[in-house]
């Protein structure tokens, strides 16, 4: 018996996330390519490397670079919120201020 769900998650953003993935994608577009590849993976259920972190507060690792980090909140059933992004330099201050 086979199963088949068709079921998308919706990615939405914040301001500073639009602002902080424009600022990569003038910077570096390989490191921007791979963070709309990873958007595009969670859309389909594949979030790979996430880790919860609090309160509902979750971030998602790219291995590449300096380490990306995006982090984002689970808004309803199937629906996300990036919240904002960093590098695993700014990690503690990008956790810190969201969790404000």
């Amino acid at each position: 018996m086979s199963y088949i769900y068709d079921m998308e998650n919706e990615i939405e953003s914040t301001s500073e996330f639009d602002s902080w993935l424009s600022a990569l994608e003038e910077a570096d577009a390989v490191a921007a390519a791979k963070v709309i590849g990873r958007i595009n993976r969670m859309k389909l259920n594949n979030f790979g490397d996430c880790k919860l972190l609090d309160d509902g507060l979750w971030e998602a690792r790219i291995d590449y670079g300096p380490g990306y980090r995006l982090y984002y909140r689970r808004t309803g059933r199937t629906v996300y919120l990036m919240l904002d992004g960093g590098t695993k330099r700014t990690q503690k201050r990008d956790i810190k201020r969201l969790k404000g």
